[in-house]
């Protein structure tokens, strides 16, 4: 009986334990098992109306194309395609602009370099001034070649072009080495029977001594150039005037500017930008000329420099007037390029803004001193030299020398230490080979402030201080 008894309630016990078994099994299912499978069913198969299709075990060919931006899960790997890294904030990007003009401009290069005239008269197309004849002409007979160590270059966007360089010089070294003959190249795009982009040459620009060439002559006369010159558009005008700036070439840049509107002063400091910020122009979509009108443009100029550490740009106002109709630059706006400039140069004690405007003096060139001090930064003597660089172009201009100094200790000590400041700029100026008699110097001690040498509450102000410790240099005639 005992045992009979024992073995009974064995059997009970282990029914006991198969019902648990299945009931706990039954809620698993309702609670997690069954509410996962419905979500990784909506998240398959729901629409973007939260609609629900049902997809049976198996059933792959009914499954929708994945949607990046929803999370899917699945028994078994499933392989995403590679997502693409994020476009990075400014122009967007336009690879037909980068590698149409650049491939069809590299073609016509090479061909010309292999003397191949008539494939790249091929390529130039009919109507745009580059027949084979004219080729033979500029690198056959002239003997011109493409300049060594430049390569072909994108000048910038005016309109529907796209305007690309190719430098070039005569092979018996008769063009200067600073300055390569550039010709122009125009591209425009177009749609093509298939609906393919199509890069074609519009036009070619040839400069005055060349045009000559290809119009039949060999010299190049005064009306020749002035037709050249007036047939010159307002992205041609501001690409020479930005290269020779580059160039630190004062004459040529001042050649193209209205005189009456862009002080010479600004001319300068923008040379002592490019010069000390070792700037250049960015490669693609360098220029970007916007018509305003038949005779006025505004031209953006896209600059990049390692020391500078950001892309940034400036701009040039253009205007036509005059019987040839010539563009001028008319205005430079230094916009961003100076707060670019600034931001980077100002990391110590020495501020650095190398022009500045005020009214009723107009704009000056400005160099600045250490605390106490007369002698020059070398920042400064590097400045100096471009400036007598251009005052040794014209030996009727002078230049004033106006020494400052801030407001601590006596009056009479600032005034004897802004004119050694004054006369310190003076010296180092004629080193570098400018008369004396070109050079006038006076120094107003602190009786001139620009900044404000104390705060509101009256207490120090050591930063405005130190952008009073300077020499304010101006052109004049």
């Amino acid at each position: 009986m005992d045992i009979r008894g024992s073995n009974s309630g064995s059997g009970l016990a282990a029914t006991v334990a198969v019902i648990a078994v299945v009931l706990v099994s039954v809620a698993l299912f309702f609670l997690v098992t069954r509410p996962a499978m419905e979500n990784a069913s909506s998240a398959v198969d729901g629409d973007d109306n939260g609609n629900k299709e049902t997809n049976l075990p198996g059933n792959l060919a009914s499954i929708k194309p994945l949607q990046q931006d929803k999370v899917n899960v699945f028994p078994d790997p499933v392989e995403s395609p590679e997502l693409l890294p994020s476009p990075v904030p400014g122009d967007p990007p336009d690879t037909d602009v980068e590698s149409g003009p650049a491939n069809l401009v590299g073609e016509i290069a090479k061909r010309v370099t292999d003397r191949d005239f008539v494939g790249a008269a091929k390529l130039l197309g009919n109507g745009s001034g580059g027949s084979v004849a004219s080729l033979e002409a500029i690198f056959g007979d002239a003997g011109y070649e493409l300049a060594a160590g430049e390569k072909p270059a994108e000048v910038g966007v005016i309109g529907d072009v796209v305007r690309w360089v190719l430098p070039v010089r005569k092979r018996d070294g008769s063009t200067p080495q600073g300055a390569p003959e550039r010709i122009f190249i125009d591209l425009v795009k177009e749609i093509n029977e298939q609906g393919e982009v199509e890069w074609l040459v519009k036009k070619i620009h040839y400069p005055p001594a060349i045009d000559a060439l290809v119009s039949g002559g060999t010299d190049v006369t005064d009306a020749h150039a002035e037709n050249a010159n007036a047939e010159k558009d307002a992205l041609m005008v501001a690409d020479g005037f930005i290269n020779a700036i580059r160039r630190l070439d004062y004459e040529t840049a001042l050649k193209v500017v209205d005189p009456e509107t862009v002080p010479e002063e600004k001319i300068a400091g923008l040379c002592i930008v490019f010069e000390e910020g070792q700037i250049g122009l960015r490669q693609q979509k360098p220029l970007v000329a916007t018509a305003l009108s038949n005779d006025k443009a505004w031209v953006i100029a896209h600059v990049e420099s390692n020391k500078l550490g950001e892309p940034t740009e400036f701009g040039l106002v253009m205007k036509r007037s005059g019987k040839e109709g010539m563009w001028q630059v008319t205005e430079i706006n230094f916009g961003k390029l100076l707060d670019t400039y600034i931001a980077a140069s100002e990391a110590g004690k020495v501020p650095f803004t190398p022009i500045k405007s005020r009214p009723g003096s107009g704009d000056m060139l400005v160099l600045y001193f250490e605390y106490d001090k007369a002698e020059l930064l070398p920042r400064a003597r590097r400045q100096i030299e471009i400036l007598a660089g251009i005052l040794k172009t014209d030996g009727s201009k002078t230049l004033s020398i106006v020494g400052h100094a801030d407001a601590l200790g006596s009056e009479n000590y600032n005034v004897l230490l802004s004119t050694a400041r004054a006369a310190a700029v003076k010296e180092q100026i004629i080193s570098f080979g400018v008369p004396a008699n070109q050079v006038i110097t006076e120094g107003l001690g602190e009786a001139q402030p620009w900044k404000s040498n104390s705060r509101n509450d009256g207490s120090d102000n050591p930063r405005g201080r130190s952008y009073n410790r300077r020499a304010e240099l101006g052109l004049h005639f």
